[in-house]
């Protein structure tokens, strides 16, 4: 929903955008008729920068993205591709799955590659989100199917707890690992979402069907409310330096709402 004001009125103004071979189209209706009859005006004015593609002939997606105050790009997603994903000297430069494993790929604010790596074990790992702080070190989450080749010693769950877990892995300005965890119980657990503060600290939200071992005592909701197969969203808050859980929450909702989003604070980037 947009909104055009005019002559102190707000007028409802819904967007959409759709694609065909020859490109995308913006679009827009309004309940105020004689709206199509004033100019329209978007400011400022789109302009094309640099695009590119990543990856072969396999599938490869991505799934977030972000830039640092330099105008950096980060992209994070799940890959099939064997070929053009990992730069030399990559934490990780080849794929150990055939079904995908996630990647996390940095570019200059022209659109330079200056690494990407590949993240994951011998299952499906797909990164959902990634952010950065203000030392430009990188994080990202996602789901993992993957009982090895994800976690360290250093964070708060080194073992994958059900069919799938969530993660979340931090990597240094260079690419290379920090630290990373599982965080999941018995059952489907997946990270969706990321932000941090000025302290560094990690905010994860997802979702979950586990009913064990995801909220911490003092949570506002401790105990899965839903049904068995309900997912419901949780939020992790991980301490920045080593990925110990410091506050873990269960969120119920209804089965069509789901927390997409967190902003505890202005973004560090």
């Amino acid at each position: 929903m947009s909104f055009y004001a005019d002559n102190g009125e707000t007028l409802p103004v819904h967007f959409q955008q759709s694609a065909d071979e020859n490109g995308y189209t913006i679009s827009y209706s309004t309940l105020a008729p004689d709206l199509f009859t004033r100019e329209f005006i978007i400011d400022p004015v789109p302009e094309y920068v640099w695009g590119k593609y990543i990856g072969d002939s396999l599938n490869t997606e991505v799934r977030g993205v972000i830039t640092d105050r330099f105008g950096d790009v980060c992209i994070c997603g799940m890959t099939q591709s064997i070929y053009t994903i990992a730069t030399a000297g990559a934490y990780q430069d080849t794929i150990t799955d055939s079904i995908g494993d996630a990647f996390l790929s940095k570019y200059t604010n022209t659109g330079a590659m200056i690494w990407s790596t590949y993240f994951g074990g011998p299952e499906l790992d797909v990164a959902n989100d990634v952010h950065i702080d203000t030392s430009f070190n990188i994080v990202i989450t996602g789901t993992t199917y993957s009982p090895i080749g994800i976690t360290d010693s250093l964070g708060h769950q080194d073992t994958l707890g059900g069919d799938a877990d969530a993660f979340v892995a931090r990597f240094n300005e260079s690419g290379q690992l920090a630290w990373a965890t599982y965080f999941g119980s018995d059952s489907l657990d997946v990270g969706m979402k990321l932000s941090m503060d000025f302290d560094f600290n990690i905010y994860l939200s997802g979702l979950t069907k586990s009913d064990t071992a995801i909220a911490t005592d003092s949570a506002f909701q401790q105990n899965l409310m839903g049904k068995l197969m309900d997912l419901l969203p949780n939020l992790i808050h991980l301490e920045s330096c080593n990925g110990q859980v410091i506050m873990a929450e269960a969120c119920t909702m209804r089965p069509q709402e789901l927390l997409l989003g967190i902003l505890p604070c202005i973004s560090p980037v």
